[in-house]
């Protein structure tokens, strides 16, 4: 069951608010989720990749690994020096003397998280415990599920009332000179080549103080936003879960991440939606094998009932809440690892061959089988053929390489 896909079914639809509280959600560190503080460091992380002498994230969240020498965000959770306050659909009211703007009385932010430190004066010293918190960032968060050409109108005019507005309310000066520097926004959108443009025009055109921190992160992947994406940053939480790298994620909060994702891949549609919108090529994501099978979706002939035999076989060397199926118009089955969204193998009906992810690993092994195989971008495309002779590509060799791509 896909929570989101099934309240988004019939009569109801999940809207921006919605998924901005879901996103508000995984991003406070106090709720009870099981991820601590692991979603809002990941969501971050591009912010330290800003070369600028201004950005305030990288200068206050930043450390770097020795043993890698990588950058990696600071611990934000509940355990740290730091207290990140998460509040949503925050108001920001427009001063009756401010003529920047005719419109709209207010702005409202989808997501605004404050940042505030106590520090420390020595490791035994507990007086922090009682002193002042000392501000540290604030970062106002515009979600869109769908593209909107006056969202960066919309930013500008956040920005310019937060300024405002905390102007009016902190009266100790100390503390509105850091909020006024430290202040960051993070647009959230659906890709486009268009709203990237304005959008990086909105970042290099720096306010009066020489500061604009802000980054855009898409909901999804794609060719130029790889890693700056909801997506990615669920997925790379998923992989460091299961390789031990962050503390153990609660088994509900993995399905529901994982129902998110399937989500996002749909372009956020219900059932119904991508049975109306099948016909015009949309991608359909299945569980396990079982489900593709049973939606009467795939076309058999010679070349792909052999393939899809294989998927079973496959499926159950893997663990079962670890793998997904993709459908698609040109690829009519493709196996993917949840936990790092690698493709292990996919069906391409238009070249009629295996594809699979590239790996040194795997062109070795290509190469000792004696095997016929291009290179095509990111993939080993293998020619499928209705008969295996000398050269072509054995049932047992997909199960042996795919396995390998784990």
């Amino acid at each position: 069951m896909n929570i989101f896909k099934v309240l988004s079914s019939g009569d109801g639809s999940i809207k921006e608010p919605n998924l901005s509280a879901f996103l508000g959600y995984l991003l406070n560190p106090k709720a009870d989720h099981g991820l601590n503080s692991a979603f809002l460091e990941k969501f971050i992380e591009p912010f330290l990749k800003i070369d600028s002498e201004s950005n305030p994230l990288k200068k206050l969240f930043s450390g770097i690994d020795e043993s890698t020498d990588e950058e990696y965000v600071l611990d934000l959770s509940i355990h740290s020096r730091f207290n990140v306050e998460v509040v949503l659909e925050k108001a920001l009211k427009r001063d009756k003397e401010d003529p920047a703007r005719t419109g709209k009385t207010k702005e409202i932010v989808d997501i605004f998280i404050k940042i505030t430190e106590r520090k420390k004066k020595g490791k035994e010293d507990i007086s922090y415990l009682f002193s002042k918190e000392e501000p540290v960032a604030l970062i106002l968060v515009e979600n869109k599920i769908n593209y909107d050409k006056d969202c960066i109108n919309q930013l500008l005019e956040q920005y310019n009332k937060s300024l405002n507005y905390l102007k009016k309310i902190i009266v100790i000066q100390e503390d509105w000179e850091v909020w006024q520097k430290n202040i960051c926004t993070v647009l959230i959108s659906p890709y486009q080549e268009d709203l990237r443009t304005k959008f990086d025009g909105f970042r290099i055109n720096k306010d009066e103080n020489g500061n604009r921190n802000s980054i855009f992160l898409s909901w999804g992947k794609n060719n130029h936003e790889s890693k700056n994406s909801i997506q990615h940053i669920i997925l790379k939480l998923l992989e460091e879960n299961n390789a031990g790298i962050i503390a153990p994620i609660p088994s509900y909060s993995i399905d529901t991440l994982r129902a998110l994702l399937n989500f996002i891949e749909n372009d956020f549609s219900s059932d119904a939606d991508d049975q109306q919108r099948g016909s015009k090529g949309r991608r359909h994501i299945f569980n396990t094998f079982q489900e593709l099978e049973n939606s009467g979706l795939i076309k058999y002939n010679n070349i792909t009932t052999r393939l899809i035999s294989l998927f079973p076989s496959i499926e159950a060397k893997f663990p079962a809440d670890d793998v997904y199926i993709q459908f698609s118009k040109s690829h009519l089955a493709s196996f993917f690892l949840a936990s790092s969204r690698k493709k292990i193998l996919g069906l391409s009906n238009i070249n009629r061959s295996v594809d699979l992810s590239k790996n040194e690993t795997i062109k070795e092994e290509l190469e000792v089988r004696n095997l016929k195989f291009k290179e095509e971008g990111n993939f080993y495309r293998v020619p499928l053929t209705d008969k295996v002779s000398d050269g072509d590509i054995s049932d047992s060799d997909i199960i042996d390489l795919a396995v390998l791509l784990y």
